[in-house]
């Protein structure tokens, strides 16, 4: 039997910064007035992975306190959370990933040449994932 540790996930948390997901979908300008009123700033950068998610800059440590500004206005906000930026790179690198493997699979005609380096590049990229 190999034993081996299996490492629990660490989170990249990004420093003064928070994801507000808010319960019915919000336009920029509301939500940029919304986290002002609680002492927060509305980032420019677009939050890609989800629906109603804004990311919101505040005080570096100041993030926990913050998050509970936001989840006492329950009547519009659902969730809360810290910003993860390693999550969202590992989403992003899927997503490429996948979208390669499309490309493929819509080109099976390819010559086996071709087909076959295709299918290195995507190998290569994946074990660069996981370096």
């Amino acid at each position: 039997i190999s034993s081996f540790l299996i490492m629990p996930y660490e989170p990249g948390y990004a420093k003064g910064e928070i994801l507000v997901c808010f319960r019915t979908g919000c336009n920029r300008l509301f939500a940029s007035g919304f986290g002002a009123a609680l002492g927060c700033t509305l980032s420019d950068e677009d939050y890609e992975h989800g629906n109603n998610v804004f990311i919101y800059k505040t005080e570096e440590g100041e993030e926990k306190r913050a998050r509970r500004r936001f989840r006492a206005q329950d009547t519009f906000v659902d969730w809360v959370e810290l910003r993860d930026t390693k999550m969202e790179s590992r989403w992003e690198s899927l997503e490429c990933a996948i979208s390669k493997l499309q490309s493929v699979r819509g080109n099976v005609e390819l010559p086996d040449d071709e087909y076959c380096r295709k299918l290195k590049e995507i190998a290569d990229y994946l074990q660069g994932l996981s370096d």
